[in-house]
């Protein structure tokens, strides 16, 4: 809908919000979003005012992101350390180092995401983490990310839906059973170092919504499944990475940030940059 007037885009955002505050159903929305229980998908009614007020009031607050503010500063510097360590290990003859940035910003993105979330890790295991586990994970996430985005027939022709046609529905289904499984072990994780004693203050969101979510707020959810929707949609948005590096192409061409519309942010070609560190000049 195009609204080229301010007086009638002001009436449509206030005297008639209801009507535009619904989201259009689609099939991965249903299976990936645990059947629209994910606050992102979720039509407008009593649920959805609930699950956004315990977000906004609780996993997102300002005194919540305060506490969380070592996570983000940990995984930064981390990941600001590998970009060097990668720079003395493999700078050329002009001091400089090609990186693909694509990936640097995805890894650190969702380290800092699973952190938070759950207190796990993308890449580079610590505190014991399982390597395999970890491995795993990575190919959970990031087709769940892809197929999230999937456009498939029947969205836009219903009555073909039934045929499946390039078996997106099916791969779907697997993949909505595999993150199911894989958030499901966080949840039984976290209840099991509670119940021990081990864990006596909050670490990270899953402690938070064991905390204050209750059955009786959750309409036609249960408890586990409003948890599980909740920790695959929550997602950080992290900028103003980039303030300790001079960044330029391999071919001194201009660095192209636009990404292509979609949840994978895929480039027809990656995202190489030459980083140069500004290090005084007697550092190695």
């Amino acid at each position: 809908m195009l609204v080229s007037n301010w007086e009638i885009a002001k009436e449509i955002f206030t005297t008639h919000d209801v009507n535009v505050s619904y989201r259009p159903k689609y099939l991965a929305a249903k299976i990936l979003g645990h059947n629209y229980a994910s606050f992102t998908f979720a039509p407008y009614g009593p649920y959805w005012r609930g699950i956004r007020k315990i977000i906004s009031l609780e996993l997102f607050s300002s005194s919540r992101l305060e506490k969380f503010k070592y996570v983000r500063e940990f995984e930064l510097e981390n990941s600001i350390k590998n970009i060097l360590d990668l720079w003395r290990e493999k700078r050329d003859v002009d001091g400089k180092v090609l990186v693909e940035m694509k990936n640097w910003f995805w890894e650190l993105n969702m380290n800092t995401v699973l952190r938070m979330v759950a207190g796990k890790r993308y890449t580079r295991a610590m505190d014991g983490e399982d390597e395999g586990e970890m491995k795993k994970r990575r190919v959970i996430m990031r087709e769940w990310f892809h197929y999230l985005g999937q456009f498939v027939m029947g969205d836009a022709l219903p009555f073909l839906g039934w045929l499946d046609i390039g078996g997106y529905e099916k791969t779907m289904k697997r993949v909505a059973s595999d993150i199911d499984s894989m958030v499901g072990k966080w949840l039984d994780e976290h209840r099991q170092q509670k119940t021990s004693g081990d864990i006596t203050d909050v670490k990270d969101f899953i402690d938070v919504m064991l905390q204050v979510i209750k059955a009786d707020d959750l309409a036609e959810y249960d408890v586990d499944t409003v948890i599980k929707a909740t920790c695959t949609m929550l997602h950080v948005v992290l900028a103003t990475l980039l303030q300790n590096f001079e960044m330029s192409t391999a071919n001194d061409a201009q660095v192209d940030m636009t990404e292509s519309p979609g949840l994978t942010n895929a480039k027809a070609t990656p995202l190489e940059v030459l980083f140069v560190p500004r290090l005084h000049e007697t550092q190695d």
